[in-house]
Protein backbone atom coordinates (compact mmCIF):
# COMPACT_ATOMS: atom_id res chain seq x y z
CA UNK A 1 0.00 0.00 0.00
CA UNK A 2 1.90 3.34 -1.42
CA UNK A 3 0.19 6.65 -1.57
CA UNK A 4 2.00 10.11 -2.16
CA UNK A 5 1.54 13.29 -3.56
CA UNK A 6 2.23 16.91 -3.89
CA UNK A 7 -0.45 19.47 -1.95
CA UNK A 8 -0.80 22.02 -4.73
CA UNK A 9 -3.83 23.92 -3.18
CA UNK A 10 -3.00 24.00 0.52
CA UNK A 11 -5.64 26.72 1.34
CA UNK A 12 -8.31 24.34 0.10
CA UNK A 13 -7.20 21.08 2.02
CA UNK A 14 -7.09 23.36 5.16
CA UNK A 15 -10.17 24.76 4.84
CA UNK A 16 -11.99 21.13 4.33
CA UNK A 17 -10.32 19.51 7.26
CA UNK A 18 -10.82 23.06 9.24
CA UNK A 19 -14.79 22.43 8.44
CA UNK A 20 -14.72 19.06 9.24
CA UNK A 21 -12.88 19.75 12.36
CA UNK A 22 -15.76 21.91 14.05
CA UNK A 23 -18.51 19.01 13.62
CA UNK A 24 -15.95 16.42 14.85
CA UNK A 25 -12.67 15.37 16.24
CA UNK A 26 -11.78 12.44 13.96
CA UNK A 27 -12.67 11.32 10.08
CA UNK A 28 -12.60 9.14 7.37
CA UNK A 29 -10.26 10.41 4.86
CA UNK A 30 -10.40 8.14 1.49
CA UNK A 31 -8.30 8.32 -1.57
CA UNK A 32 -9.10 6.66 -4.77
CA UNK A 33 -7.73 7.37 -8.18
CA UNK A 34 -9.84 10.54 -9.04
CA UNK A 35 -11.47 12.01 -6.11
CA UNK A 36 -10.78 12.87 -2.26
CA UNK A 37 -13.24 11.58 0.43
CA UNK A 38 -13.65 13.25 3.74
CA UNK A 39 -16.11 11.58 5.85
CA UNK A 40 -17.29 12.85 9.54
CA UNK A 41 -20.03 11.00 10.32
CA UNK A 42 -20.47 11.25 13.96
CA UNK A 43 -20.55 15.19 15.03
CA UNK A 44 -21.58 17.47 17.61
CA UNK A 45 -25.50 17.23 17.56
CA UNK A 46 -25.47 13.85 15.24
CA UNK A 47 -24.39 16.13 12.32
CA UNK A 48 -22.82 14.25 9.36
CA UNK A 49 -20.46 15.84 7.11
CA UNK A 50 -19.75 14.04 3.30
CA UNK A 51 -17.82 15.55 1.23
CA UNK A 52 -15.57 14.84 -1.71
CA UNK A 53 -13.40 16.52 -4.37
CA UNK A 54 -11.19 15.98 -7.76
CA UNK A 55 -7.68 15.10 -6.73
CA UNK A 56 -6.75 17.64 -9.70
CA UNK A 57 -7.82 20.41 -7.44
CA UNK A 58 -5.73 19.67 -4.49
CA UNK A 59 -2.71 17.66 -5.40
CA UNK A 60 -0.17 16.45 -8.15
CA UNK A 61 2.09 14.12 -9.32
CA UNK A 62 -0.61 12.33 -7.40
CA UNK A 63 0.11 8.05 -6.68
CA UNK A 64 -1.55 5.48 -5.15
CA UNK A 65 -1.13 1.55 -5.00
CA UNK A 66 -3.60 -0.63 -3.03
CA UNK A 67 -4.21 -4.15 -2.61
CA UNK A 68 -7.75 -3.46 -2.93
CA UNK A 69 -10.17 -3.95 -6.34
CA UNK A 70 -10.84 -0.27 -7.04
CA UNK A 71 -7.26 1.09 -5.93
CA UNK A 72 -8.47 2.64 -2.65
CA UNK A 73 -6.91 4.12 0.59
CA UNK A 74 -9.34 4.31 3.73
CA UNK A 75 -7.49 6.21 6.51
CA UNK A 76 -8.77 6.72 9.83
CA UNK A 77 -7.62 10.04 11.89
CA UNK A 78 -7.51 12.87 14.07
CA UNK A 79 -8.46 15.99 12.04
CA UNK A 80 -6.86 18.91 14.43
CA UNK A 81 -3.13 16.96 13.92
CA UNK A 82 -3.68 17.28 10.08
CA UNK A 83 -5.00 20.94 10.13
CA UNK A 84 -2.18 22.24 12.51
CA UNK A 85 0.17 20.48 10.35
CA UNK A 86 -1.21 22.15 7.44
CA UNK A 87 -1.11 25.81 9.37
CA UNK A 88 2.35 25.65 9.41
CA UNK A 89 2.64 25.36 5.59
CA UNK A 90 0.54 28.37 5.15
CA UNK A 91 1.87 30.43 7.72
CA UNK A 92 2.77 33.43 7.01
CA UNK A 93 5.00 34.72 10.22
CA UNK A 94 8.13 36.98 10.65
CA UNK A 95 10.48 34.76 9.72
CA UNK A 96 8.77 32.10 7.14
CA UNK A 97 7.17 32.91 3.43
CA UNK A 98 4.56 30.77 2.28
CA UNK A 99 5.42 27.05 1.91
CA UNK A 100 7.63 26.33 -1.77
CA UNK A 101 6.81 22.46 -1.94
CA UNK A 102 3.86 20.38 0.56
CA UNK A 103 4.30 16.69 0.40
CA UNK A 104 1.93 14.04 2.05
CA UNK A 105 3.18 10.92 2.20
CA UNK A 106 1.56 7.26 3.68
CA UNK A 107 4.37 5.65 5.68
CA UNK A 108 4.80 3.36 9.01
CA UNK A 109 6.01 4.72 11.63
CA UNK A 110 7.46 1.71 14.00
CA UNK A 111 4.20 -0.82 13.83
CA UNK A 112 2.16 2.18 13.41
CA UNK A 113 0.72 4.23 10.21
CA UNK A 114 1.30 7.57 9.57
CA UNK A 115 0.45 10.43 7.22
CA UNK A 116 3.61 11.85 6.73
CA UNK A 117 3.98 15.77 5.70
CA UNK A 118 7.22 16.98 4.31
CA UNK A 119 7.08 20.88 4.47
CA UNK A 120 10.05 22.31 2.42
CA UNK A 121 9.86 26.78 2.75
CA UNK A 122 12.54 29.73 2.93
CA UNK A 123 13.13 32.24 5.37
CA UNK A 124 13.08 35.92 4.63
CA UNK A 125 16.62 35.77 3.84
CA UNK A 126 16.68 32.93 1.17
CA UNK A 127 17.53 30.20 4.30
CA UNK A 128 15.84 26.97 2.86
CA UNK A 129 13.97 25.17 6.48
CA UNK A 130 12.23 21.44 5.97
CA UNK A 131 9.67 20.71 8.60
CA UNK A 132 8.34 17.44 8.91
CA UNK A 133 5.04 16.45 10.90
CA UNK A 134 4.10 12.83 11.14
CA UNK A 135 0.11 12.26 11.98
CA UNK A 136 -1.01 9.15 13.24
CA UNK A 137 -3.32 6.87 11.34
CA UNK A 138 -5.54 3.78 11.16
CA UNK A 139 -6.06 1.96 7.84
CA UNK A 140 -9.30 0.89 7.07
CA UNK A 141 -10.42 -1.64 5.04
CA UNK A 142 -11.71 -0.05 1.72
CA UNK A 143 -14.85 -2.66 1.65
CA UNK A 144 -15.67 -1.41 5.50
CA UNK A 145 -16.01 2.18 4.68
CA UNK A 146 -17.46 1.67 1.72
CA UNK A 147 -20.56 0.03 3.78
CA UNK A 148 -21.16 3.28 5.68
CA UNK A 149 -23.68 5.02 3.63
CA UNK A 150 -25.22 8.91 3.95
CA UNK A 151 -28.62 9.21 5.93
CA UNK A 152 -31.47 8.04 4.83
CA UNK A 153 -34.57 10.67 4.91
CA UNK A 154 -37.64 11.70 3.88
CA UNK A 155 -37.63 13.14 0.54
CA UNK A 156 -36.81 17.41 0.88
CA UNK A 157 -40.10 18.98 0.15
CA UNK A 158 -38.10 22.73 -0.45
CA UNK A 159 -34.44 23.77 -1.76
CA UNK A 160 -32.98 27.16 -1.76
CA UNK A 161 -29.90 28.75 -2.27
CA UNK A 162 -29.10 30.23 1.14
CA UNK A 163 -27.68 33.63 1.80
CA UNK A 164 -23.92 33.59 2.20
CA UNK A 165 -22.83 33.14 5.53
CA UNK A 166 -21.70 36.58 6.40
CA UNK A 167 -25.32 37.50 6.28
CA UNK A 168 -26.47 34.53 8.33
CA UNK A 169 -23.46 33.74 10.64
CA UNK A 170 -24.82 37.63 13.00
CA UNK A 171 -28.27 36.55 12.75
CA UNK A 172 -27.97 32.88 14.10
CA UNK A 173 -25.42 34.30 16.68
CA UNK A 174 -27.50 36.88 18.00
CA UNK A 175 -30.77 34.17 17.96
CA UNK A 176 -28.33 31.51 19.63
CA UNK A 177 -28.53 34.00 22.65
CA UNK A 178 -31.86 34.56 22.34
CA UNK A 179 -33.20 31.03 22.57
CA UNK A 180 -32.09 26.78 22.62
CA UNK A 181 -33.99 26.28 19.37
CA UNK A 182 -33.95 27.96 16.04
CA UNK A 183 -36.76 27.52 13.56
CA UNK A 184 -35.14 27.46 9.68
CA UNK A 185 -37.64 28.00 6.97
CA UNK A 186 -38.04 28.05 3.25
CA UNK A 187 -40.19 28.33 0.62
CA UNK A 188 -40.46 27.60 -2.96
CA UNK A 189 -41.37 31.19 -3.69
CA UNK A 190 -37.57 32.24 -2.67
CA UNK A 191 -38.27 32.98 0.77
CA UNK A 192 -35.95 31.95 3.78
CA UNK A 193 -36.32 32.66 7.25
CA UNK A 194 -34.53 32.31 10.94
CA UNK A 195 -36.15 32.87 14.01
CA UNK A 196 -37.04 31.88 17.49
CA UNK A 197 -40.23 31.50 19.77
CA UNK A 198 -39.85 33.56 22.70
CA UNK A 199 -42.72 34.05 25.80
CA UNK A 200 -42.82 38.21 24.20
CA UNK A 201 -43.19 36.34 20.55
CA UNK A 202 -41.49 35.51 17.37
CA UNK A 203 -38.03 36.66 16.62
CA UNK A 204 -37.26 36.61 13.13
CA UNK A 205 -34.85 37.53 10.19
CA UNK A 206 -36.36 36.68 6.67
CA UNK A 207 -34.41 36.97 2.81
CA UNK A 208 -36.52 37.47 -0.18
CA UNK A 209 -35.96 36.40 -3.89
CA UNK A 210 -33.68 34.00 -3.42
CA UNK A 211 -32.72 31.28 -6.17
CA UNK A 212 -34.96 27.82 -6.02
CA UNK A 213 -33.00 24.89 -6.95
CA UNK A 214 -33.42 21.19 -6.83
CA UNK A 215 -30.17 19.09 -6.16
CA UNK A 216 -29.86 15.13 -6.69
CA UNK A 217 -26.63 14.66 -4.56
CA UNK A 218 -24.42 16.20 -6.68
CA UNK A 219 -25.87 17.81 -9.53
CA UNK A 220 -28.66 20.82 -9.34
CA UNK A 221 -31.28 21.67 -11.84
CA UNK A 222 -33.28 24.76 -11.94
CA UNK A 223 -36.73 24.82 -10.37
CA UNK A 224 -38.42 24.14 -13.84
CA UNK A 225 -37.43 20.74 -14.18
CA UNK A 226 -37.64 19.09 -11.12
CA UNK A 227 -39.75 16.13 -11.30
CA UNK A 228 -43.43 16.23 -11.04
CA UNK A 229 -44.91 15.80 -7.01
CA UNK A 230 -47.35 13.46 -6.33
CA UNK A 231 -49.24 16.08 -4.26
CA UNK A 232 -49.05 20.08 -5.69
CA UNK A 233 -47.80 22.23 -2.97
CA UNK A 234 -48.29 25.67 -2.72
CA UNK A 235 -45.59 27.83 -3.34
CA UNK A 236 -45.83 30.49 -1.10
CA UNK A 237 -46.07 27.34 2.03
CA UNK A 238 -43.32 27.53 4.67
CA UNK A 239 -41.63 24.09 4.91
CA UNK A 240 -40.20 24.40 8.60
CA UNK A 241 -37.69 22.76 10.60
CA UNK A 242 -36.24 22.94 14.69
CA UNK A 243 -32.77 22.98 14.41
CA UNK A 244 -30.75 23.02 17.95
CA UNK A 245 -29.37 26.74 17.77
CA UNK A 246 -25.86 25.73 18.84
CA UNK A 247 -25.69 22.77 15.95
CA UNK A 248 -26.68 25.60 13.63
CA UNK A 249 -24.13 28.00 14.99
CA UNK A 250 -21.63 25.63 14.77
CA UNK A 251 -22.17 24.61 11.51
CA UNK A 252 -22.15 27.89 10.13
CA UNK A 253 -18.96 28.73 11.71
CA UNK A 254 -17.63 26.10 10.09
CA UNK A 255 -18.10 27.30 6.86
CA UNK A 256 -14.53 29.43 5.80
CA UNK A 257 -14.86 28.53 2.03
CA UNK A 258 -17.46 31.20 1.58
CA UNK A 259 -19.11 28.87 -0.98
CA UNK A 260 -22.27 28.46 -3.10
CA UNK A 261 -24.51 26.95 -0.36
CA UNK A 262 -28.19 25.16 -1.00
CA UNK A 263 -30.12 24.03 1.44
CA UNK A 264 -32.70 21.06 1.31
CA UNK A 265 -35.75 21.28 4.35
CA UNK A 266 -37.60 17.50 5.69
CA UNK A 267 -39.78 19.75 7.83
CA UNK A 268 -39.64 18.69 11.19
CA UNK A 269 -37.30 16.28 9.95
CA UNK A 270 -34.00 17.68 8.80
CA UNK A 271 -32.00 20.19 6.80
CA UNK A 272 -29.39 18.71 4.52
CA UNK A 273 -27.05 21.47 3.46
CA UNK A 274 -24.96 21.14 -0.48
CA UNK A 275 -21.36 23.50 -0.45
CA UNK A 276 -20.19 23.64 -3.63
CA UNK A 277 -16.20 23.88 -3.79
CA UNK A 278 -14.67 25.25 -6.95
CA UNK A 279 -17.27 24.23 -10.25
CA UNK A 280 -20.46 23.37 -9.49
CA UNK A 281 -20.39 20.96 -12.12
CA UNK A 282 -17.13 19.58 -12.35
CA UNK A 283 -15.74 20.43 -9.03
CA UNK A 284 -16.42 18.81 -5.34
CA UNK A 285 -19.29 18.97 -3.16
CA UNK A 286 -19.54 19.26 1.04
CA UNK A 287 -23.06 17.07 1.87
CA UNK A 288 -24.28 18.22 5.83
CA UNK A 289 -27.09 16.21 7.45
CA UNK A 290 -28.42 18.51 10.37
CA UNK A 291 -31.19 16.38 12.05
CA UNK A 292 -34.06 18.02 13.86
CA UNK A 293 -34.42 17.68 17.46
CA UNK A 294 -35.58 14.67 18.89
CA UNK A 295 -34.36 12.91 15.20
CA UNK A 296 -31.60 10.33 15.04
CA UNK A 297 -30.52 9.33 11.60
CA UNK A 298 -30.33 5.32 10.96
Amino acid sequence: MRFKATVDNVFLLTNLLQSAEKMGKRGIIKFTNTTLFLICARGEGDVQMWSNLPVGDIFSDYRIESNSSNNTIALEVSITPLVQALRSASSKGNDHREAAEVTLKLSKKGKEAALCMDIKTQTRDGKQVNVTHDVHVVVRRPAEVDEMSQPRCPPLQVHIELPSSDQCRPVVEHLHKIGEIIWLGATRDGRFRLSVNTTAGDIETMWTNLKNVSVVREKETENEEMEEEEEPVDDSSWHLVPLPSKVLHKWLSSQVLQNYVIIGIVPHYCVVAYVYVGDRQHGGIITYYMPSRNVSFD
